[in-house]
């Protein structure tokens, strides 16, 4: 006979929590449903917690709601401070609760709090000692991992994501983007090919640029243009590789008003490095060096990609960015000692 308890002995409060559940992990990505699932996830939540505030897993849950928004979709700061409220009252009734150190390391990893990936990591870290099986800590640990230029560590946690739940669309997407920051492109594309809508067409167009398929991968916003300023960047990118810089300045300048970030969300940093790229392709080493320092500094200094990336060759001899490239291999190796 199981031994299994419901968390909370409220039973609305629990139906509550369940129709939660269901709504944030459909809550992935940049579009309007995405958006508009974050915020039911969120308002079930809420009623479960008003049902039963001492239910924990329910209050950890809201903590990683109220982050998820804060750091995707709206940067006023009440957001986070409801979200280390929720936390902490989680962690107050239960203080092994896994779910509950997943939402404070998802809550410490933003801009707003200078993305202190070491804090973060350990959060994560501590999950997992606590429960291997809560799938969202490999997630949330393989996109840091991921980030901060911890490859091999990436892939092996979103490969663990994965055996418990094979179609996990994050773990799915950093897995492939793990082995293209990796530099190994081959692999991505093959997994891509096997799981055509386990990523996003940024995926495939990235592995694509990785193996210097360029024409290729334009070809894949032809019949339908760049959505977010991550794929603009990439555009710019790309267009800038073939030498047509006119049409990636245009590019650049459609998606800088977002990227710029004057608002502090936490997720441009990849629009903001195919831009420093594009610049450092069009020979504009000023620009890309700021536009890739902005990069490292809001959540991206994965070292082995500006090391290995070709399309960042013209700048090597620049001492700027061999300023730039020294810290970022004092941090990896850092990290390398730590995780």
């Amino acid at each position: 006979m199981s031994d299994w308890r419901p968390p909370t002995t409220s039973e609305q409060g629990y139906d509550a929590y369940l129709q939660g559940i269901y709504y944030f992990h459909r809550s992935s990505g940049s579009s309007q449903e995405t958006i508009d699932n974050l915020n039911r996830a969120i308002g079930f939540f809420e009623q479960a917690v008003s049902a039963d505030p001492q239910f924990a897993l329910a209050q950890a849950r809201l903590g990683s709601g109220y982050s998820t928004r804060f750091f995707y979709f709206d940067p006023d700061r009440t957001w986070e401070q409801k979200a280390f409220v929720a936390i902490e009252k989680a962690l107050a009734v239960d203080p092994d609760l896994a779910e509950a150190y997943v939402a404070r390391g998802m809550h410490a990893w933003s801009i707003a709090n200078g993305f202190p990936h070491e804090r973060a990591v350990r959060d994560l870290q501590h999950a997992i000692a606590l429960n291997p099986s809560v799938i969202e800590a490999h997630v949330e640990l393989g996109k840091i991992y991921m980030h901060i230029g911890m490859l091999d560590q990436a892939v092996q946690e979103n490969s663990l994501a994965l055996r418990l739940d094979p179609n996990d669309a994050s773990a799915l997407g950093r897995r492939i983007m793990s082995y293209t920051y990796d530099r190994q492109c081959a692999t991505s594309l093959q997994l891509l090919n096997q799981q055509p809508s386990a990523a996003n067409r940024s995926a495939r167009a990235d592995a694509l640029r990785c193996l210097g398929r360029t024409d290729e991968a334009l070809q894949i916003f032809a019949e339908k243009p760049p959505a977010n300023a991550a794929e603009q960047g990439l555009v710019a990118a790309l267009l800038a590789r073939k030498g047509d810089s006119n049409a990636a300045r245009q590019r650049i300048d459609q998606a800088r008003p977002e990227t710029n970030n004057v608002e502090g969300l936490s997720h441009f940093h990849h629009a903001q490095y195919y831009i420093g790229a594009a610049y450092a392709l069009m020979g504009e080493t000023r620009q890309a060096v700021s536009w890739l320092r902005k990069a490292t500094r809001e959540g991206m200094p994965c070292y082995p990609l500006f090391e290995r990336d070709s399309d960042l060759d013209n700048l090597r001899r620049d001492p700027e960015f061999a300023a730039l490239m020294a810290e970022l291999k004092a941090q990896h190796e850092r990290f390398r000692s730590l995780f």
